[in-house]
């Protein structure tokens, strides 16, 4: 069965870096409690068994690559329990980092792992990886969390679990996609594509390093959050301007990267969860669609101007999304005498909300490193009850973690004066704190030194 047009990029961008586990989503679950190991192996054994996704072998073909479906895959969850000091802490980060970045047989289902550490009568953790060809992130939030919590009190009360059956596989989702698109509407959308990325180029952002000629997908991330009053500062401005937080912050994080860039025509890449039909929306597998916005800042205008435009192209984009990234970016690339395909360097990613019910487990992909980035930088956001978590990947061919560090420190310092003076011109909303102000402007220009005073 060949493969969904979302798994087809990700096969393609693994390809360039096969040795390393670019791929690999890590996933933590605390517990805050003492755990049935028992039970939970037979809850993660029992979502193998009801997606069809975790049993599946990808391989490549006479065809190209391809997907089978076994008709049973087994998981082993490695269970360790040590002392809940640093030395025990980092004993398990060790572990449990290797384990993250150990890359995936393909053929071999599933493309799951599993750590429990007990540290501590109540410091238990279940380290999950799971490799992003079988999952997204609202797979993992809305569907995989939910139904192994489930599962899992069903298991710990010797209870088979009662979850619906599924309306269909993730097998049946793929062979229904290539169903082909009436040809005037193909026709409209490529044409869409190739006129709003016509001339476009990749965004080239100031770098520590020369690129390398070819990338090494070699990468890191720094965390960063926003605490609730910030947050319903952004939520009072995307009010305000009739538009979602998505879009606020989308806007606001081209803002960010046309200050520091100095280009005025900017390409993002972000994804829409292409779940389009209702009977798909409990199925776990890869139904990302990538988008390629282009946001033009010519003429310096107000931020509550700039985020009408952020939202006005990412509804076209939205609009024309049923042909495939591949497909639109061949068309753009057919179009003009030596454009690159790959336009998307920087990508801005909003995680859905995470459902936090009564289990009293807490949810965190921020733990673990990959050593991977899978653009030059990637912001990731995430609303939580408490505010934004969020983090920036990037590619250490490019930048060095203290200019990571102090974007990060620029990020919030844009974000408060947004929220301040959302009617302000983007050259007019503020990127340095008191502090790097000081630091830029005093500090590195106190050019005095002693001399003698008798010569």
């Amino acid at each position: 069965m060949p493969l969904a047009p979302g798994q087809q990029d990700i096969w393609a961008a693994t390809a360039l870096a096969p040795a390393l586990p670019v791929y690999n989503e890590p996933c933590t679950i605390r517990f805050g409690k003492a755990i049935d190991a028992v039970a939970l192996a037979r809850a993660l054994d029992f979502l193998i068994e009801r997606h069809d996704i975790l049993r599946t072998a990808f391989v490549s073909g006479d065809d190209g690559p391809g997907q089978m479906v076994r008709t049973s895959a087994s998981l082993h969850m490695e269970v360790v329990t040590t002392a809940s000091d640093e030395v025990g802490e980092a004993a398990v980060w060790q572990r449990a980092t290797a384990a993250a970045r150990q890359v995936f047989d393909l053929q071999r289902p599933p493309p799951l792992r599993a750590l429990l550490a007990r540290l501590g009568e109540n410091d238990t953790r279940l380290y999950l990886t799971i490799h992003h060809l079988v999952i997204d992130a609202v797979g993992l939030y809305d569907v995989f969390l939910p139904e192994l919590a489930t599962a899992y009190e069903a298991f710990r009360q010797g209870k088979a679990p009662a979850l619906e059956a599924l309306p269909l596989s993730f097998a049946d989702a793929c062979l229904r996609q290539p169903q082909a698109l009436a040809a005037d509407v193909r026709r409209v959308q490529l044409a869409y594509w190739q006129r709003h990325l016509a001339g476009a180029h990749a965004l080239v952002l100031p770098t520590d390093f020369a690129r390398p000629a070819v990338p090494t997908g070699r990468g890191a991330y720094r965390s960063f959050s926003l605490p609730a009053d910030r947050v319903a500062a952004l939520h009072a401005v995307s009010r305000a301007a009739g538009v979602t937080l998505f879009i606020t912050l989308l806007a606001a994080f081209a803002t960010l990267l046309q200050r520091w860039s100095g280009d005025e025509d900017l390409v993002l890449g972000t994804f829409d969860a292409g779940r389009t039909s209702r009977d798909v929306e409990r199925l776990l597998g890869y139904f990302l669609r990538p988008l390629a916005l282009r946001l033009v800042v010519y003429g310096d205008p107000p931020f509550t101007v700039f985020v009408q435009q952020a939202r006005d192209t990412l509804l076209q984009a939205l609009a024309h999304a049923d042909v495939s990234f591949a497909e639109a970016m061949a068309e753009v690339a057919s179009g003009q005498a030596g454009v690159r395909q790959h336009l998307v360097h920087v990508a801005f990613v909003m995680e859905p909300s995470l459902r936090e019910g009564d289990t009293g487990w807490s949810i965190s992909q921020h733990d673990l490193q990959t050593g991977t980035s899978k653009f030059d930088l990637t912001l990731e956001v995430e609303q939580r009850r408490g505010g934004i978590v969020g983090r920036f990947e990037y590619s250490t061919d490019l930048f060095e973690e203290a200019t990571i560090d102090c974007l990060v420190e620029t990020w919030g310092v844009l974000l408060r004066s947004i929220t301040e003076h959302p009617e302000q011109r983007l050259s007019q909303l503020l990127l340095l704190s008191a502090a790097q102000r000081q630091r830029l402007l005093v500090e590195r220009n106190d050019t005095r030194s002693p001399y003698p005073r008798d010569l």
